[in-house]
């Protein structure tokens, strides 16, 4: 897997205090998860870091 594919990752160690990331979402990328419970979610907050431009849907 190169630069161009998404992929999970983080700053820090393993089992540190940096929470992880998607890095290099790009268009037409899919990230998912698994085992949240999301009943009765009313919002969802995303933070982003770099330089980009687009929408979340």
């Amino acid at each position: 897997m190169d630069s161009r594919f998404p992929k999970i990752t983080q700053d820090g160690k393993d089992g540190g205090e940096e929470a992880g990331y998607i890095q290099n979402m790009c268009d037409t990328a899919t990230a998912g998860f698994k085992y949240f419970d999301c009943q009765g979610v009313k919002s969802v907050i995303i933070k982003v870091r770099g330089n980009c431009r687009g929408s979340l849907r």
